[in-house]
Order: C-alpha cells, then sequence, then structure tokens
C-alpha cells in the first residue's frame, strides 16, 4: 500500500509541475497570500532562477497593491526573459495599476521585436499605446495593424474602430 500511494505522490508531482510553486498559486489565489509568498522564497532561495515561482510571486505582489515590488520584479524579468508572455502580461497590469506606461510600451515593442512571428505582441502593444494616450498611439496602431494583416480577412465595407481617449 504504501509503494502504490508513493507511486500516486510521484505521478501528480510530473503531471502537476511544481507543487510548492502549485499551492502557494492556491495560497495566494483563495487563502493565506502572505503563506504563499513565504512558500515562494523558499522556492526561490534553493532555485534562484525558478521562473514559476519567480512569476506567482509578481502574481502576489499585484494582488496585494505591492506596486514597487511587482515593478521591479517583472522589469527583472523581461531582462532576462524579455519575450515571456506571463511576465509581460504581469507588467501589463502593474502598468494598469500605477499609471506608469513606459516600461510596459518598451517591453511589448521589445518583445515584437525579439519575436517577429508572434502577433499578440504586436497587438498588446497598440493596446498599451492606447491606454497609454501615446500622441502617436493612432498612427502606430494603422501601422501595426497593417503587419497584423487585419485587412486582408474583413468583408469589403468593414472599418476597424477605435476609441481613443482625448
Amino acid at each position: 500500500m504504501s509503494r502504490q500511494v508513493t507511486l500516486s505522490l510521484a505521478q501528480i508531482d510530473i503531471a502537476w509541475g511544481q507543487p510548492e510553486v502549485n499551492l502557494a498559486k492556491a495560497e495566494i489565489r483563495a487563502g493565506s497570500g502572505i503563506d504563499g509568498a513565504n512558500l515562494l522564497m523558499q522556492v526561490l532561495q534553493a532555485e534562484p532562477q525558478n521562473l514559476e515561482a519567480a512569476l506567482a510571486l509578481g502574481e502576489y505582489h499585484l494582488r496585494s497593491h505591492h506596486w514597487e515590488e511587482a515593478g521591479r520584479l517583472y522589469s527583472l524579468l523581461l531582462e532576462q526573459f524579455p519575450t515571456n508572455f506571463e511576465a509581460l502580461l504581469g507588467m501589463q497590469e502593474w502598468a494598469a495599476r500605477t499609471g506608469n506606461w513606459q516600461p510596459v510600451l518598451e517591453a511589448w515593442e521589445n518583445a515584437s521585436h525579439k519575436a517577429p512571428d508572434r502577433r499578440p505582441y504586436r497587438a498588446f502593444l497598440v493596446w498599451a499605446l492606447a491606454c497609454a494616450n501615446d500622441r502617436f498611439a493612432r498612427e502606430r496602431a494603422e501601422e501595426i495593424g497593417a503587419t497584423l494583416e487585419i485587412a486582408s480577412r474583413m468583408k469589403k465595407g468593414t472599418r476597424i474602430t477605435c476609441i481613443w481617449k482625448e
């Protein structure tokens, strides 16, 4: 019986990835966030390059309104992993909460150049430009929209409408 239970736990560990990180995420999302953060700090102390744990810690900082820590962490992650979609979305959430759009604009721009085949990066860049009320947002949106080949899939007479904050 004991061998069977051990085998089952080993299979669960393989299927679910990192159990400590998953437990920490559960704590952050539905339990005591600080307990989840403490668990993540233990994981990161043992494995400083654990990307999944670092991303979960970023989520903790966002949910706890630790804006400085969240911004700093996502900036560091994007220096190492400039095309990591989860880190980019975390930085975008941070920008939406703080109103500081410049770092996320640079991050989406950088990711778009490093991975030009990833169309969502360009689409999110347009969105961030609009949210930042960038004075060239409309022109950039049209330029980027052309690279997304949106027009080629639209019926004749269809127009794209954007709402711009003036």
